[in-house]
C-alpha cells in the first residue's frame, strides 16, 4: 500500500516487477495458508507433486540444455562491438541500463568506471565509450547535439550500444540529425534485451 501511494502521489511508478520478487516466498506462505482451509490434509502431498510436474512440463526450457538464465547477454553484445570496432578508438554511446543514471546522479562527466556503467567492468569494449543516461533528458539532448557537431561528424563511424529500448530511441535520434543525412546505421546484433547499432558513413560515389 505504501508503495502504491508514493506511485500515486510522486507518478514514478515505483511498481518495478524485479523489485517484487522479495515478495514471492510471503505470497507462496499466504496462499498455502490459504488453501489449507479448503483442502484436507491427505491431499497436500499428491496436489504439490502435481503442481511440481505442471511447473516444469510448462515452465522448463526442453528445447535447450543450457537456458538462458537473464535476458540481457552483456558477454557477447560486448564480443561483437569489439570485432565491429576492431582495435580503433570508435565513439562508443553508450546509455546506462540503470534506472538510477538520470539528473543529477548522472552528468555526461560520470565516469564510466562506476556504477551506473558496472556491466562495462565485467565485459570491457573497445572504442571510446561516452556515458548516456538511461532515459532521455534535455542534459543529454544538449551532450547528444555536442558530440554530433564534434566527435561523431569527424569520426566516420561510431556505435549506441545498451539496452534496446534506449538504443532504438537515439539511433532515431542520431539518424534524424542532418549531420548524418548521408551515413548508413544498421542493427548489428540483439542480444535479448541488449542492442547494438552501428552508424557509418555512406562513402561517396565519384562519377
Amino acid at each position: 500500500l505504501a508503495l502504491y501511494l508514493v506511485s500515486t502521489m510522486s507518478r514514478t511508478s515505483l511498481f518495478v516487477p524485479r523489485y517484487m520478487y522479495l515478495a514471492l516466498p510471503g505470497a507462496a506462505l499466504i496462499a498455502c495458508a490459504m488453501a489449507r482451509l479448503f483442502i484436507p490434509a491427505r491431499l497436500w502431498k499428491p496436489i504439490a507433486a502435481c503442481l511440481g510436474c505442471t511447473v516444469l512440463l510448462f515452465g522448463g526450457h526442453w528445447t535447450r540444455i543450457w537456458p538462458p538464465h537473464q535476458n540481457s547477454d552483456w558477454r557477447t553484445a560486448s564480443q561483437r562491438l569489439r570485432d565491429w570496432s576492431g582495435n580503433a578508438d570508435v565513439p562508443v554511446i553508450c546509455p546506462s541500463p540503470f534506472i538510477e543514471a538520470r539528473v543529477p546522479v548522472w552528468s555526461p562527466n560520470y565516469p564510466v568506471s562506476g556504477f551506473l556503467y558496472s556491466h562495462l567492468a565485467v565485459y570491457p569494449i573497445t572504442g571510446h565509450v561516452y556515458p548516456f543516461p538511461f532515459e532521455s533528458s534535455p542534459e543529454a539532448a544538449a551532450f547528444a547535439r555536442q558530440l554530433t557537431a564534434g566527435t561523431l561528424a569527424k569520426a566516420g563511424r561510431f556505435a549506441v550500444f545498451g539496452g534496446d529500448r534506449s538504443v532504438r530511441f537515439w539511433r532515431d535520434w542520431f539518424a534524424a540529425q542532418p549531420e548524418f543525412s548521408a551515413w548508413s546505421n544498421e542493427v548489428l546484433g540483439l542480444y535479448g534485451d541488449v542492442e547494438l547499432v552501428g552508424f557509418i558513413r555512406k562513402l561517396s560515389r565519384t562519377p
